[in-house]
């Protein structure tokens, strides 16, 4: 099983080995890589530091990847065309199809090594959430981002990544592993670009498309954790939400979830008031940390209200956006199968309650509060 490549090409700003400073020298703070190109099969990028007017070189500077204080995080600036290119085109090259000619030794002893490091990671994710996250996962104080010993450590720790094959993992693992990591992911690139404010319109959809960690010495973004892995490939919501995946021979298939899990629309968090909270998920507690989520959510304002003098259902958007992972077609009310198991005895009296009028029941869609979820100062 090859390892991923060890060595990282950046033509950047970069601090003294073994240093990291989450602010420029105005106190600001700094993105290392602002605008990445990766040429995957040389693991090489080439940015334009932050603040500088020199173009991207055609030839990269080249150091070790331990070098420079920022982790391996591609974000934003990149169009999607160039994001694109940073994917993994023919599954032939992943390690997975190698298995045939590796021992059964060879094998476990890379899949230890991967869960391991998986953990390893994990650890300073949680970490980090206990620092940054408030204790009802609504809020995320960005600036710890830039001071805490915590994010600090975790920082160093998405260096690991990219020697991490997820694909390697078992279906939990994976699932809990890019959990988390989308989670995280989202306040460092948040924190990072937007001093933990969140853009509006196509913007925000570009910062989907294009945060990215390299994993295995492949690209995963947001977007491409989320529907790639977790919802096991299936279609995004819309045409303008992207992923980089390059069909069935993409390299990162062999990484994706068996099945879709409708659960993980109640634990994965964008940045939005709107959006569940932020909790850690355990793989010894992740089903009924999921359950939990989906209660939690469903029984709050943002997931379901029932009027029961207006015969009137809102439920949350995120139910009109993937409704095909929780129904076969777009039938509403078929929506309420799925809903109602989870209901609290209050929005459950009240459900019945409609049913009981035999009336004629209006399904609505909330609108998403799309105001940043960082702390406010008091």
């Amino acid at each position: 099983i090859a390892s991923a490549p060890s060595t990282t090409g950046i033509h950047a700003s970069l601090p003294p080995s073994g240093s990291f400073s989450g602010t420029d020298e105005s106190g600001s703070p700094s993105v290392m890589c602002s605008t990445p190109i990766l040429n995957m099969h040389g693991a090489h990028i080439a940015a334009e530091s932050p603040g500088s007017s020199s173009k991207i070189r055609s030839t990269p500077q080249l150091i070790s990847f331990p070098i420079p204080s920022s982790p391996p995080m591609f974000i934003h600036q990149s169009s999607l065309q160039e994001v694109a290119k940073q994917n993994s085109p023919d599954i032939a090259n992943h390690p997975m199809i190698w298995q045939g000619r590796s021992t059964p030794e060879m094998i476990e002893k890379e899949r230890e090594h991967s869960l391991a490091l998986a953990r390893d990671v994990l650890c300073e994710v949680r970490r980090l959430f206990h620092c940054v996250v408030k204790a009802d996962g609504k809020r995320v104080d960005y600036q710890q981002m830039f001071s805490s010993p915590q994010a600090r450590q975790f920082l160093k720790s998405v260096r690991l990544l990219r020697d991490i094959d997820p694909s390697l993992l078992s279906e939990k693992q994976k699932l809990v592993f890019f959990l988390n990591l989308y989670n995280a992911l989202t306040i460092h690139a948040l924190a990072v670009l937007y001093n933990g404010e969140l853009p509006k319109g196509l913007d925000r959809l570009r910062l989907y498309a294009t945060s990215a960690y390299d994993i295995g010495g492949r690209i995963y973004t947001l977007n491409d954790m989320e529907h790639g892995i977790l919802r096991a490939n299936r279609p995004p919501p819309g045409p303008l939400v992207w992923t980089t995946f390059n069909g069935p021979r993409d390299a990162r298939m062999a990484c994706k979830l068996a099945t879709h899990e409708p659960r993980i629309h109640f634990a994965l968090n964008c940045g939005g008031l709107s959006c569940p909270s932020i909790q850690f998920y355990e793989e010894e507690h992740i089903d009924e940390q999921l359950d939990l989520a989906v209660r939690t959510y469903l029984n709050s304002n943002d997931g379901v209200v029932i009027d029961v003098d207006k015969s009137t259902v809102c439920l949350s958007s995120l139910f009109h956006w993937y409704h095909s992972d929780f129904v076969q077609g777009h039938v509403v009310d078929k929506i309420m199968d799925w809903v109602v198991p989870y209901l609290d005895e209050e929005r459950t009296a009240q459900w019945n309650q409609l049913l009981a009028q035999d009336s004629h029941i209006r399904f609505t869609f909330n609108d998403y509060d799309w105001s940043p979820n960082k702390v406010v100062a008091e």
